[in-house]
Order: C-alpha cells, then sequence, then structure tokens
C-alpha cells in the first residue's frame, strides 16, 4: 500500500523531506534570534584588560554557556532527548573547565595554564564543538574573531610575564 502511495505520488516523499529539513533549521534559526550570551556582572569585568573586554563578548557566546554555571538553557532544553544531551554535556563542560570560575572571578587573573588551555582548543578547532555550532551559529568562531581572543592570550602572558610572584619565584 505504502510502495503504491510512493510511486504514484513522489511529492508525498519530498513533503516529508522538506518538512524534516524545515524542522531541523528551525532549531538555529530561532536560536539565532534569541540566543543570549551568558551574562557576566560589570564589577566582574572591573579590572581586567582592554583585550579581555574584547574578547569577553566571544567568550560569553561560545564558551560560558558550557562552561559557566549561569547558563540560561535554550527553549528546547526539556524536548525529552534534548534535555538528557543538554545536561551531560553542560555537567561535561563545566566539570572539565570552569570558564566561569577561572576568568570571571572578580580580582583574580588568569592563570598561564587556563590561558594555555584556552589557546590550545581554540588552535586546534576543537571548541565549540560542531554539534554546539550547528544549533548555535552565534557561538562559531571566526578567524577574526578567533584572532580577538590570541590577542588577549599575549597580552595576558605578558602581564603575567611582568608579575611580581612569577619574579619572586612564587607561581601565579
Amino acid at each position: 500500500m505504502l510502495n503504491t502511495i510512493l510511486k504514484n505520488k513522489p511529492w508525498i516523499i519530498v513533503a516529508v523531506f522538506g518538512a524534516a529539513g524545515l524542522a531541523g533549521l528551525s532549531v538555529p534559526l530561532i536560536n539565532v534570534a534569541v540566543d543570549k550570551p551568558v551574562a557576566v556582572p560589570p564589577q566582574e569585568l572591573a579590572g581586567k584588560t582592554q583585550a579581555f573586554a574584547l574578547a569577553s563578548p566571544l567568550l560569553q557566546t561560545s564558551c560560558l554557556p558550557c562552561h559557566s554555571a549561569r547558563t540560561t538553557l535554550p527553549w528546547y532544553a526539556q524536548l525529552p532527548i534534548a534535555k538528557q544531551m543538554i545536561a551531560a554535556n553542560m555537567a561535561q563542560g563545566l566539570n572539565e573547565f570552569n570558564l566561569e570560575e577561572r576568568l570571571y572571578t572578580e580580582g583574580k587573573a588568569p592563570s598561564a595554564h587556563t590561558l594555555e588551555e584556552i589557546e590550545d582548543v581554540l588552535t586546534k578547532g576543537e571548541m565549540p564543538p560542531l554539534e554546539y555550532t550547528a544549533a548555535h551559529w552565534n557561538a562559531f568562531i571566526t578567524p577574526a574573531k578567533k584572532q580577538i581572543v590570541l590577542d588577549w592570550i599575549l597580552e595576558e602572558r605578558a602581564a603575567l610575564s611582568k608579575s611580581p610572584a612569577l619574579t619572586s619565584g612564587v607561581a601565579p
């Protein structure tokens, strides 16, 4: 019966695949309009470098959604399969690298190790992962955005090398 219907009316196949394609595109298209970066209170940006002020919006959009405890879940996070995937990914991201704690703690500069980890995943293209950027197009890191973060890392490293703690033999 189904073979006969599909053979005589091929537009049904086109309609089904078209509807599935539109449904698949709806998530990233809606996210472009409604995604908001993880909000960082202004006092946590006080005393940070100018380069960090330029890199922070990128970090808030592309990194903090999985590496922060303040993340507002997307609208589809309550759907059955998405709920478990998102919860697991966020728990893993926060557990492995709490960026909020490492970068946005008031009065605390990032460590050399933190800078190295960020640089490593960024230059290798490992973060943000494709499964995230496929649904959150705003989080895709262009070469220009990557350079902004790398410039900030260079500036922070220069500041760390001038740190009195380093010259006195005490690790920061």
